[in-house]
This record gives structure tokens, sequence and C-alpha cells, in this order.
């Protein structure tokens, strides 16, 4: 039996929250999504701040993301995607660990465009 977990700032995800990983990234479903489909891209390594990621970690962490975005432009038929890092608590991030939101975007799913970032 694996106790292998996943951190996230302070909490521990289970491998089974978990849909995708590198041995540098994973990528697992937001607990309180903005849009249906929202995802979360983590590094492995508990790093607060983006400037804080290596290079390595910063290539795989974006390249991670654009695997999986376009995977759920195409599941979530959106016709675009928003991706986001909130970087330190002025900055809105809330888990002192970077993560970099992937959201399927549709027609409609906010009066203004613009609104999302208020819901972030």
């Amino acid at each position: 039996m694996s106790t292998e977990f996943y951190s996230f700032g302070p909490y521990k995800i289970d491998p089974k929250e978990v849909f995708y990983s590198t041995p540098l990234s994973y990528a697992m479903v937001n607990l309180r999504p903005v849009v249906p489909g929202n995802v979360l891209v983590c590094p492995r390594r508990e790093v607060k701040r983006f400037a804080d990621l290596t290079v390595e970690e910063t290539q795989d962490l974006w390249l991670t993301a654009q695997k999986i975005g376009g995977r759920l432009e195409c599941f979530h038929k959106a016709s675009s995607l928003t991706f986001t890092i909130q970087d330190g608590p002025k900055a809105g991030q809330t888990v002192p660990h970077v993560h970099i939101h992937i959201l399927p975007r549709k027609d409609g799913d906010f009066e203004r465009n613009d609104e999302i970032y208020d819901e972030m």
C-alpha cells in the first residue's frame, strides 16, 4: 500500500485526486471550481512564489498546463481557456503553493468576460 501523497501548501492530496502527473508537476480538479472543468496544475515541490521555481519546474509546469488545457477545452467543448496564477497573498493566492488555474471558457459563462477574475 502506497503512502505517497502530494502536498498543496499545508494540505495533503491523496494520489487518487491527481489525474495527471510528471516527475515535477501534477494536476487535480479544483475543489472550488469557478467554472466547470476548473483544474489546478502544481509543482510537486512545495514552492510559495512563482519566481522561486527552478527553470526545469517552470518549463514542466507550463508544458503540463498546455497539455491539460488542450484536453480540457476539447472535453468541455469550450472555445477558449483562461490560464492564471495568483502569485502571493495580495494577488489573491489563498494556498501558499504555486499553481496554475486552467478554466475552460464558453460563450456566456460570464456576462462580462473579466468577471471571472472577481470569482477567482
